[in-house]
């Protein structure tokens, strides 16, 4: 199917979803738990994977690897202190207690790093992750070919060529690494931690950005920036809208997708227990590894300085 032809299937679904939306905003919250319980099984490995850009605003949408840092005069980092106090009190870090961890370019390569650690042995499957991050990395976004990919093309493959697939614009990427974790089932619980409570800059831009963010929240959710970030959460990775606290993948057969016909998948997934919570409210202390990216499309140069910092809490895997 041509890019254009791609962008109206994905127009159509999404319009479709568009008065869903704000018609079950309401039974959406009632959904979410009051106080999500980040615990796991006893014995479970649970991944750290944080992404700079949680520690940046406004946030930033929709660019390609390839676009350059974001202008530190438009975009806040936060200090050393706030991030080392997100750290130690809201992850239970420790830097006389480390864990294995891994610094990273770009985001995908969580999904390779976690392959060489379970082939090492270094983690065992199922795990739980807990990604804190300015994006879900679910496959969200303006022309996004995700849905295409995962629903007719991986989710067709046997399970050992979807730990091994296929990267690129089109397939695998930073922004839906994740969904390729859960298509190859290693991850038992994925948590979303998304920031809020930014303190604003002084850059007129970024007031009104993030005013702007505010309003397009509250048009598209029905509140404010304290509702979870409805627009990041593609309604296709999900069991069913509003969102119910699993993701379920679905396979369909090329003919039907091109149809936008979604009533008759050739095979369902099994379910992934999910989470969203804001870092206002997120604790836990039991990580066993980590992994930190530093995402730089979607970062100032200004944040840089914060790997080596966040370094100082994991012994490099």
């Amino acid at each position: 199917m041509e890019d254009g032809a791609l962008g109206r299937v994905a127009h159509r679904r999404a319009e479709g979803l568009a008065e869903v939306y704000r018609e079950t905003t309401r039974r959406q919250r009632s959904l979410l738990p009051t106080r999500p319980d980040f615990r796991q099984s006893v014995g479970m490995h649970t991944v750290l994977d944080l992404d700079l850009d949680f520690f940046v605003w406004p946030i930033e949408h929709d660019r390609a690897e390839n676009e350059g840092r974001l202008d530190p005069k438009e975009f806040l980092t936060q200090s050393e202190e706030q991030v080392r106090r997100f750290l130690e009190e809201r992850c239970g870090l420790s830097r006389s207690n480390r864990i294995p961890g891994r610094r990273l370019v770009h985001h995908v390569e969580a999904f390779i790093t976690w392959q060489e650690w379970l082939q090492k042995k270094m983690l065992a499957e199922p795990f739980a992750v807990i990604h804190v991050d300015a994006h879900s990395d679910l496959g969200a976004g303006a022309w996004n070919k995700s849905p295409k990919f995962f629903e007719t093309e991986l989710l067709a493959s046997p399970l050992e060529h979807r730990r091994a697939p296929r990267m690129g614009i089109d397939a695998v990427n930073s922004g839906n690494y994740l969904i390729a974790a859960v298509a190859s089932r290693w991850i038992a619980k994925l948590t979303y931690i998304y920031p809020t409570d930014p303190t604003p800059p002084d850059s007129d831009r970024i007031k009104a950005f993030a005013a702007a963010e505010k309003m397009q929240r509250y048009l598209s959710a029905g509140d404010d920036e304290e509702v979870p970030p409805t627009k990041d959460l593609p309604p296709y990775c999900f069991r069913d809208w509003p969102m119910t606290r699993y993701i379920e993948l679905k396979m369909y057969s090329l003919a039907d997708y091109e149809r936008c016909d979604w009533s008759n998948p050739v095979h369902v997934e099994p379910q992934v227990p999910f989470e969203v919570e804001s870092a206002a409210a997120f604790k836990f202390s039991e990580f066993t590894q980590m992994v930190v990216a530093q995402s730089p499309s979607y970062t100032p140069e200004t944040v840089d300085p914060l790997l080596d910092i966040i370094e100082g809490y994991y012994t490099a895997a």
